[in-house]
């Protein structure tokens, strides 16, 4: 057994697995997933190989596929296959990128379940680790997030992530393996593909190991997270009183009760900047009654309690102020918004603006601060192309929302003047209307996710 086998091995029976169970792997034909499937031919471990065709490039996505096909037939093991649409994917709320990877992850998920599978195999190795850990670091603030990727989460395991890449160049080498080359990830559209061809070489040229650093730290921070959640746990049963009500001196005292309360908001759905705005309610000199508000979510300062509810919202009920969005707070890569069913990201206007979707609205960064919030009796927008307002509540009835859904649909609203901009995966306004002068101007891209 080589070294690498040795090594792929261990990684499968440290997570339970046997010699007769199946995995199933992921494939693009590419050197690291070449390799993983040649060490677990080697290892014969009964493997199902799924490969998803994007169709990004033409004729070298099919050839792709025919590759990894051949590959699973070579050793005998059932072939998968996966077909979506780049054009469609670049639409979602998370464009190309994160779309693939929902619609890939629930994929490979279903693979497991129908091949009673032990597990996913991904080939991700320390160099992928590298980069995402350096993402991870440039995107947020929140230290617990920076653990890079996990190699085993009880469903999907990377074995390969401590693993560098030149290792996996010579076993192919020594074995005489061939693979694809995917011509697209030497563009620098993407950031990954930025960080992994600039900044991480400008970082080693300045720093040699300066990726092993971030390897290491990537381990070690997973480990820290994994045992501070019991501390989050222990504090807040000690600060929550009862449900939604939290003693501020209670999280004051505890060493992480600020963080304790960042990490329940996370899990809400609260954005970054929006949750700072809540732990600044702890402040001793807040006054009373302050409160923060996320959708149908609120935070109020009591005299010596924070108070967080969901107020609910009913068809023909006001009082709910939103979610109000600066410039700034506008973050540049896809971000939910708390409960509301939107996501924001940063994004220059389309040169297309026939080809927007009504889930999707672009606003300029002129237009902001804008409001996210449930629509209320009353509510009105100017349809686009046309010149008279309409009532929201008559769109729904048009949309034929069910009215189950009705006291949860948003509007986007611009908050100096009040209009409506959208009534969310519905309609856009003639106010929102999209032109040939948007075309790369700065500006905000919502996108409606909930079903």
């Amino acid at each position: 057994m080589t070294s690498l086998g040795q090594h792929v091995h261990d990684a499968l029976v440290g997570t339970g697995w046997t010699q007769d169970q199946t995995v199933v792997v992921g494939a693009s034909g590419g050197l690291d997933s070449t390799v993983l499937l040649h060490v677990l031919g080697s290892l014969g471990v009964p493997s199902v190989v799924a490969h998803v065709n994007h169709h990004a490039r033409g004729e070298a996505s099919h050839g792709d596929a025919v590759f990894v096909e051949e590959l699973a037939q070579r050793f005998g093991w059932p072939f998968e296959k996966l077909h979506l649409e780049a054009k469609e994917l670049k639409q979602g709320p998370q464009g190309f990128q994160g779309e693939a990877h929902k619609a890939r992850q629930a994929w490979f998920e279903s693979l497991r379940q129908a091949h009673r599978a032990h597990a996913v195999l991904t080939a991700h190795h320390a160099d992928d680790q590298a980069e995402t850990w350096l993402l991870q670091a440039m995107r947020n603030a929140n230290p617990l997030s920076l653990r890079g990727m996990l190699p085993w989460d009880g469903r999907r395991l990377k074995p390969l992530l401590q693993v560098p890449k030149p290792e996996l160049e010579a076993y192919a080498k020594a074995h005489g393996l061939g693979w694809r080359e995917d011509a697209s990830n030497a563009e620098r559209t993407y950031r990954r593909n930025q960080v992994r061809h600039d900044l991480l070489p400008a970082l080693e040229a300045a720093d040699p190991g300066v990726s092993k650093h971030f390897r290491q730290l990537a381990t070690r921070m997973a480990e820290l997270n994994a045992a501070v959640q019991a501390t989050f746990q222990r504090i807040r049963t000690e600060a929550e009183v009862q449900p939604g009500l939290w003693d501020v001196d209670a999280l004051l005292a505890a060493p992480l009760g600020r963080e304790t309360l960042r990490h329940a908001l996370r899990e809400a759905g609260w954005p970054q900047r929006h949750a700072e705005r809540v732990v600044d309610l702890l402040q001793k000199d807040t006054q009373v009654g302050r409160s923060v508000a996320l959708g149908q979510q609120h935070v109020v300062r009591e005299r010596t309690h924070l108070r967080w509810a969901e107020v609910p919202h009913t068809e023909g009920e006001g009082g709910t102020r939103g979610m109000e969005i600066e410039w700034n707070d506008v973050p540049r890569h896809p971000q939910p918004l708390g409960t509301t069913g939107l996501c924001v990201e940063r994004g220059a206007g389309p040169a297309d603006p026939t080809a927007t979707p009504l889930a999707r609205c672009w606003v300029p960064a002129a237009d902001f601060p804008v409001v996210v919030r449930p629509w209320q009796a009353g509510d009105r927008i100017q349809p686009l192309g046309m010149e008279g307002r309409s009532l929201v509540s008559d769109v729904l009835t048009q949309a034929k929302l069910p009215h189950t859904q009705r006291p949860h649909a948003q509007v986007l609203a611009r908050q100096r003047d009040g209009v409506l901009l959208w009534v969310a995966g519905l309609k856009r306004a003639e106010q929102a209307r999209l032109g040939a002068e948007h075309s790369g101007l700065e500006g905000a891209w919502f996108a409606w996710t909930a079903p």
